[in-house]
């Protein structure tokens, strides 16, 4: 899969922006007196070192300032997916369990079901519990993991989420910060798999 990444940098309403766009959508951006304290700031947000140079003045100069690079390194994805689990109007810090661990950030739906997000520098995985979703995520990297059954690669963090830990999972592996949130919206609107709500 090709995937389309690139960064911009200009004035936007007399601040400095730097943004990093990830196949058309906004991943991240940085702010700042200058152009530097922008991709500093930028640069800060992925954890890694942003290409890219300084547009002129003005809004439309946004436009023509992007360039095509790389994509990101998974640092960039696990900032996206962290950001979009705060931010969900819908998703709160898990309240039944320690919402985090070194390798594990723990949430539950308003609705009452549980996500784990297993990160590291190499993997960012989505585990939710297998009943209920829809087909239409069929297209985003995942896999099967059978309920009551350890040793198979299911995460050991995933015991202390009582939902969770005797459930048939799924484990996506989204590519970009659009798939994490096509995930986490088909989650959030799901009705408790344990039949409690908060």
């Amino acid at each position: 899969m090709v995937v389309t990444y690139w960064t911009e940098i200009g004035l936007l309403n007399g601040r400095w922006r730097a943004a990093v766009h990830l196949d058309g959508d906004l991943l991240a951006e940085g702010w700042g007196q200058d152009e530097a304290a922008a991709r500093a700031d930028l640069e800060r947000i992925l954890g890694r070192s942003v290409g890219g140079a300084a547009a002129p003045a003005g809004p439309a100069a946004l436009v023509s300032a992007r360039r095509v690079e790389p994509a990101p390194a998974a640092g960039g994805l696990r900032e996206a997916i962290i950001a979009l689990l705060q931010e969900h109007p819908e998703i709160v810090p898990h309240d039944r369990c320690s919402p985090q661990t070194k390798y594990m950030h723990r949430y539950r739906t308003l609705r009452g079901r549980s996500i784990g997000h297993e990160h590291s520098l190499k993997v960012q995985n989505l585990w939710v519990a297998a009943a209920g979703l829809p087909a239409d995520l069929n297209d985003v990297p995942s896999r099967f993991s059978a309920g009551g059954r350890d040793g198979d690669g299911r995460h050991s963090n995933l015991k202390a989420m009582p939902d969770l830990c005797n459930a048939d999972l799924i484990c996506f592996a989204p590519r970009d910060g659009a798939e994490a949130s096509r995930i986490l919206d088909a989650v959030a609107a799901l009705p408790s798999s344990d039949g409690e709500s908060l």
